[in-house]
């Protein structure tokens, strides 16, 4: 097992400790997140913000360990933010990586909502009490960004501790997936033994496959989850008795060039968790079809207000006559002080999303506004409060067509 490998795979042995919250708050109304603020500041506004809070965790299993990292919850920002950095119990910082898929700027120009993935050396964690810290540094390109105010924003952090295999686990087998007609699939997995199905709490399946970006690094096809203080969101599914047998209705998961790859992850009563080995679902739905098409060109620093207007290309290439529904999926910051969410200069809608939060949101769209080629996603906001963000890799159409 390498140290060299970030997030979970087949055969990994471990256990989640969550930290969401309590988060410090300083004069603001908005109590889901806490902010991370450049010590270095000289900016009136951002200095009340300081020194950033230390934070405490309890990880109370440490046996057997072999290896951890820390998956953090991450909102960009103010666009421009550099050397997102985190340090545990008080040792060297360790740097918080940006998504090397964000361009064709630098990463950090871009207004996004990410997971990152962190190695942290098993001698800086003890068992019992740990102390973890965030800080950043100054924004980048300053004549786009230009308030000299490095901030970014935490929702939770998960500390991961992987086993050796004697650790005591739950254990099972996927069967294979199968089609049930021309929408759903099924999914479902196999106790070890008896033993271990009397100690599973939890399966959550994994799919492999392409479709919107819910964990927002810039990649299509990859394992699709992400987390919300901590707990697991927009994976397949999660079940908790048995059969241990879940269905998916796959009417909006687009078409695939190739086979969906499922893993599950085996949570028991002791939250000890292992991954399943993977199993493959090949793409065969005949009555319709559902095409993804993403955006090109989508703007640094999207944060639309004070009378301003952005926007990003989505081109749909397939003739629409055949056309049944579409929808726009996209994700956002506080897209509750938008004014107007359109296509082709036409509003959708006033508002989207939640208020200084973060939110994914689907929207279903008129097919009479939707255009052969190329068509113009945009935001416009008249606040002069923080504004609309989109986030990247930006908006993508959905559309199903008959066949």
């Amino acid at each position: 097992m390498g140290a060299d490998r970030l997030g979970f795979s087949p055969g990994d042995i471990f256990r989640e400790y969550r930290w969401n919250g309590p988060w410090r708050i300083i004069d603001c109304p908005y109590r889901n997140w806490q902010r991370v603020t450049d010590p270095q500041t000289n900016h009136e506004g951002a200095r009340k913000y300081l020194p950033n809070p230390v934070n405490t965790i309890h990880i109370d299993d440490l046996q057997d360990a072999v290896r951890a990292e820390c998956c953090l919850e991450q909102w960009g920002g103010h666009a421009g933010t550099s050397d997102k950095r985190i340090r545990i119990n008080g040792r060297e910082w360790i740097e918080i990586p940006e998504s090397s898929l964000m361009g064709p700027k630098r990463p950090e120009s871009y207004q996004y909502m990410r997971y990152p993935v962190v190695p942290i050396p098993l001698d800086q964690l003890r068992q019992g009490l740990n102390e973890f810290e965030l800080s950043c540094g100054n924004q980048i390109s300053h004549l786009i960004h230009g308030i000299g105010w490095g901030q970014w924003g935490i929702y939770g952090v998960i500390f991961r501790i992987f086993y050796d295999s004697d650790k005591p686990h739950p254990d099972g087998q996927l069967a294979a997936p199968t089609w049930t007609d021309d929408r759903c699939f099924s999914i479902a997995l196999e106790p070890g033994s008896a033993e271990s199905s009397d100690r599973i709490e939890s399966i959550d399946f994994l799919g492999l496959y392409e479709d919107f970006d819910h964990n927002g690094d810039g990649e299509y096809r990859e394992w699709h989850y992400r987390f919300r203080y901590g707990r697991l969101l927009d994976h397949l599914g999660t079940v908790r008795d048995i059969p241990f047998e879940a269905t998916i209705d796959s009417s909006w998961i687009p078409e695939q060039s190739e086979p969906m790859e499922i893993m599950a992850r085996i949570t028991d009563y002791y939250g000890i968790s292992r991954i399943s080995v993977i199993a493959e679902l090949p793409w065969t739905r005949n009555r319709e079809e559902c095409r993804m098409y993403t955006s090109r060109d989508v703007p640094v620093c999207w944060q639309s207000r004070d009378e301003q207007r952005h926007s990003c290309t989505i081109d749909v290439p397939v003739d629409l006559g055949k056309a049944i529904a579409a929808r726009l999926i996209l994700a956002t910051w506080n897209g509750y002080e938008a004014d107007e969410i359109g296509i082709n200069g036409l509003k959708l809608l006033p508002r989207i999303g939640r208020n200084h939060d973060f939110a994914c949101s689907e929207v279903d769209i008129p097919l009479s506004i939707l255009r052969e080629g190329k068509n113009e996603v945009y935001t416009f906001a008249s606040t002069l409060q923080h504004g609309i963000e989109v986030l990247w890799p930006g908006p993508v159409i959905k559309v199903r067509y008959a066949t």
